[in-house]
């Protein structure tokens, strides 16, 4: 992907994130002429497009043009006076949340009751103001809640984003912890999305805390263990829900290795 060989070119955030909002705003420019092309067959392929479709895509350009204004303003060589403007951020992002709570909770429950009236174009929806996030604003690429659900994607992210940057602040103020010479740094050897993978399984069964945590505090408490940067967690996490045969292939992987472990321990058992 070009955001990738982006993320892998430049070492500066501040321009990697110019060079992505560039590309994504490409992407979405080459979408609407696709959708233009090849009008949709009925509300519900429109439906799906819009609501599935569109806000993952249009949150990164969201997420990126977000991480360069913070980029650009951030006070450089205070670490008292970043760690103000990193928690400021974080409270900003959740009021913003509180204010589009109900789009975020219909979009997240998964209801599909006002789903006409949100992800078809020229509807008359219930438009939830604040920022606007249109960034290449069409009547025929838009609908009036396809972009809300974008921006609110585009927030989780940059809360894990500022998360991450609030941890390395805190750890680089402490210093290096002295290391413990008769204990070796366990290293996770699997992907990144295995990870991801596994993390929000644990979420999901209610294994820690009775599922009692938020998500965002079990990655930076599992990527913190394994010295493991998640901070795009959340799109990572999205790529696994678009997948179209096993979306769990880690958390299979694990079922299986576990039940094949046993059997060898019964079968060298039964050989003696």
């Amino acid at each position: 992907m070009a955001i990738d060989r982006i993320r892998k070119e430049e070492s500066s955030t501040v321009r990697m994130a110019d060079r992505s909002i560039a590309a994504i705003r490409g992407s979405m420019e080459q979408l609407r002429t696709f959708i233009q092309q090849n009008p949709f067959v009925n509300d519900d392929e429109e439906i799906y497009f819009f609501k599935q479709i569109k806000p993952p895509i249009y949150a990164r350009m969201i997420y990126y043009r977000k991480v360069f204004n913070f980029e650009a303003r951030k006070p450089a060589g205070n670490r008292k006076a970043l760690r103000r403007y990193l928690e400021s951020e974080l409270k900003l992002l959740g009021t913003i949340y509180q204010e589009h709570s109900s789009a975020h909770q219909y979009f997240r429950s998964g209801a599909t009751h006002m789903d006409r009236q949100y992800f078809v174009r020229n509807k008359q929806g219930l438009h939830l103001h604040g920022e606007s996030p249109c960034l290449c604003f069409d009547p025929g690429f838009h609908t009036s809640h396809d972009h809300i659900i974008a921006a609110l994607l585009a927030n989780e992210m940059l809360a894990a984003h500022l998360s991450a940057e609030v941890l390395d602040l805190k750890n680089k103020g402490q210093g290096s912890p002295a290391e413990n010479p008769t204990k070796k740094k366990l290293r996770w050897t699997a992907t990144k999305a295995d990870m991801v993978e596994f993390i929000y399984g644990l979420a999901a069964s209610g294994a820690i805390e009775n599922g009692k945590i938020d998500i965002k505090e079990l990655v930076e408490s599992i990527s913190e263990i394994f010295e493991v940067d998640l901070q795009n967690y959340y799109h990572v996490y999205h790529e696994l829900r678009m997948r179209k045969k096993v979306r769990n292939p880690f958390l299979a992987h694990l079922l299986k290795s576990g039940d094949r472990r046993m059997e060898d321990a019964d079968e060298r058992e039964d050989n003696r």
